[in-house]
């Protein structure tokens, strides 16, 4: 029954409707433009870890975390 009166006046109301829609998508759109994404590698890790600490005590003598070290 709520769903007949929800399409009777939907339909009804077509450009109402599609004014509705546009105006949300823009709103939206705006909002995603200004979005930045920053993962970095220290913001997600627990620093407070004992492991975490050794890794940043070696990390200038050993590089990042995405590099690989082989020793022969």
């Amino acid at each position: 029954m709520v769903t007949a009166w929800l399409e009777r006046t939907l339909f009804a109301r077509r450009r109402v409707t599609l004014a509705v829609f546009a105006a949300l998508s823009i709103a939206m759109a705006s909002s995603a433009f200004q979005l930045r994404i920053d993962a970095g590698f220290t913001k997600l890790a627990p620093l407070q870890h004992p492991y975490m600490k050794t890794f940043l005590d070696h990390r200038e003598e050993f590089g990042g975390a995405d590099r690989i070290v082989l020793a022969l």
